[in-house]
């Protein structure tokens, strides 16, 4: 009786030990080979209504390669760098009634725009070097060289754009 025991013991502690290896082998065959979908089986190559198969659409643009490439600070044209160089130049204008967080956050986003700028047109800049007033300085000495380097930044042609 013991002897028993022991045997169905071991069998079943021996089943469960094998059943996560078993199944990863039935489905790495192929079984089984249908798909439950609302309760019903259905073969994977069956007919999809209407309506699934436009879920699966929407799903593949969403893994799928994008038509459309997305804009990096990489890929972005100057004339874009140069609009958003004269909106944050008109944002710091009026800085003086906003938070100590947003005067930051608008300065730091017109020096990234700066810094872009002068890398695509190859001229030096030494923002991340600075602090201070002597940052100031070199804010203006960048936006004067973009502006003899043909980019307007302000004025009235700037503000009509």
């Amino acid at each position: 009786m013991a002897v028993l025991r022991a045997l169905l013991i071991l069998a079943v502690v021996s089943a469960l030990a094998t059943l996560p290896c078993l199944i990863t082998l039935l489905l790495s065959v192929g079984w089984p080979r249908f798909l439950r979908r609302r309760g019903r089986l259905v073969a994977p190559g069956g007919s999809m209504n209407r309506r699934d198969r436009r879920r699966l659409a929407r799903l593949d643009k969403c893994f799928g390669a994008d038509p459309t490439p997305q804009l990096t600070p990489d890929t972005l044209p100057i004339e874009k760098v140069a609009a958003d160089l004269r909106r944050l130049r008109r944002q710091r204008a009026g800085i003086a009634q906003r938070s100590p967080v947003w005067r930051a956050a608008i300065e730091d986003a017109y020096d990234d725009r700066l810094r872009l700028a002068c890398e695509r047109l190859g001229i030096d800049e030494h923002l991340t070097e600075l602090s201070g007033f002597d940052r100031e300085i070199e804010r203006v000495r960048l936006e004067g060289e973009l502006e003899a380097a043909g980019i307007t930044l302000h004025g009235y042609e700037a503000a009509a754009q």
